[in-house]
């Protein structure tokens, strides 16, 4: 699953000094969400606040769903055609961190969700995120090619 290279990163201290950064950032995102969860609760009651959350969660998920679907049906066109999908993978990796956001119970990272939904936040989200993986990625584009799934 992941490479030597890849797990030799870890012993890099630029590596981890912004993998910690980025954990800090999350945790901060969980804090308000567990903030703002307990204030909507005790205004409006428990039972609606959770609910009304996993409510938006359910129906998320299932948009996200599909359009991961759809995603990777482009990606296998492409592969059979011949074209490298790095536009589909910059679009998939954004949606991956927008289903990331949403099932992370709580207000702020479901707000975050949608907006890491909309089309071209998603591309721009998930071109950050794909430039580390250049390399993996092009060995992706070339087992899909071999085994052409």
């Amino acid at each position: 699953m992941f490479s030597i290279r890849s797990l030799l990163n870890f012993f890099r201290v630029e590596f981890l000094r912004g993998f910690l950064f980025l954990l800090l950032l999350y945790s901060l995102f969980l804090l308000g969400d567990a903030y703002t969860l307990m204030y909507l609760a005790q205004q409006y009651g428990v039972f609606l606040a959770l609910a009304t959350s996993a409510t938006i969660t359910f129906a998320g998920i299932l948009l996200i769903a599909a359009n991961v679907r759809a995603i990777l049906g482009r990606v296998r066109r492409r592969v059979r055609d011949g074209v490298v999908p790095g536009r589909d993978y910059d679009r998939l990796a954004g949606i991956l961190l927008s289903a990331l956001l949403l099932v992370t119970p709580g207000f702020i990272t479901h707000a975050l969700a949608v907006v890491f939904f909309l089309p071209i936040l998603r591309r721009l989200a998930g071109s950050l995120i794909t430039r580390s993986f250049k390399t993996e990625l092009a060995q992706a584009y070339d087992y899909l090619k071999i085994g052409q799934y």
